[in-house]
């Protein structure tokens, strides 16, 4: 499950790195908040 996190992360990383519309950003956090939720 943390591995799966961390993948995400990355991958939110890279998108910011690429592309910095905050827009999308937010989604993305909004995203690995409900994962986190779900997960405890």
């Amino acid at each position: 499950m943390h591995k799966a996190c961390f993948n995400s992360s990355r991958l939110i990383v890279d998108s910011i790195s690429k592309s910095e519309d905050y827009s999308t950003i937010k989604k993305y956090f909004i995203l690995i908040y409900c994962i986190f939720f779900l997960i405890i």
